[in-house]
């Protein structure tokens, strides 16, 4: 696995979200993995590009700052690459979440803001339409970099499959699940919408294209459903609580709880 150079990227807009959650990451402490950080940016594009153009490893792995990789993770990404390799020369990008074009879940995460795991519908075979933006792995030199006019932090693991499907390359969910130590987004408005309208031109004759969220469609009907829905889930759990649901308080100890350093080494 050796072989392979890596380096781990998040966009970073709280100092005190990314010492708690990712910077505990054993890879990272360990100082076995490079670590990029990049704060300011503008949008996820603009953020991950800034990191493409500026690094010459084979993979980038990019992650929310929110997220926690148990042990062994990293070594697992380099294991699944070379397996991808042989049996998918052509792949680009990969996920450990996503959602196949006829509607299957994939994948397994710890999800923060419902306080449960998110574990997909089986196998992880199936033809990728969507990958959560959790965590992002892609492939140097399949060529591919982040739309630029994409804005905010939105879509852009839906935009990115997409153009590499455009590309004559493929994309992957592997089971290398992690703890996304995040808070629910009260609303689907703003950023998600405008990521949403972006794709709906930009993919016109593709749709429509299932994601986890939602489905992109030429009239738009599901976005509207899934902010209503969204809308009702965040007051319910506002309400339940008095305030937003606590971010998970030890990391470390609910990845092994949950088995997730097993799963990684076994």
């Amino acid at each position: 696995m050796s072989h392979r150079s890596v380096v781990i990227a998040a966009a970073v807009n709280n100092e005190q979200i990314l010492a708690d959650t990712l910077a505990l990451s054993p890879d990272l402490t360990s100082g076995r993995v490079k670590f990029i950080p990049v704060r300011a940016a503008e949008s996820a594009s603009a953020a991950y590009n800034t990191v493409l153009s500026e690094t010459t490893a084979d993979l980038v792995i990019f992650v929310h700052q929110d997220v926690y990789l148990p042990a062994g993770w990293v070594a697992l990404i380099l294991s699944e690459a070379l397996r991808l390799d042989q049996e998918s020369p052509d792949w680009a990008v990969m996920g450990v979440y996503g959602i196949t074009r006829e509607g299957k879940h994939l994948g397994r995460i710890w999800s923060g803001d419902q306080q449960l795991e998110l574990v997909g519908d089986g196998g992880l075979s199936g033809a990728i339409a969507s990958l959560d933006e959790v965590v992002l792995i892609l492939r140097t030199n399949a060529g591919l970099s982040f739309d630029p006019d994409l804005p905010h932090f939105h879509m852009y693991g839906t935009d990115i499959v997409q153009m590499a499907a455009s590309a004559g390359r493929s994309a992957h969910v592997i089971q290398a699940p992690v703890v996304h130590n995040t808070i629910p987004v009260v609303s689907l408005a703003g950023g998600f919408t405008a990521g949403y309208r972006f794709l709906q031109k930009k993919w016109a004759v593709r749709l429509p294209i299932v994601t986890s969220m939602t489905t992109i469609t030429h009239a738009g009907l599901p976005l509207f459903r899934a902010r209503a829905r969204h809308w009702w889930y965040s007051r319910r759990m506002i309400k339940r609580s008095g305030i937003e649901p606590p971010r998970v308080t030890d990391v470390v100890a609910l990845a092994k709880a949950v088995g997730y350093e097993s799963i990684v080494n076994a």
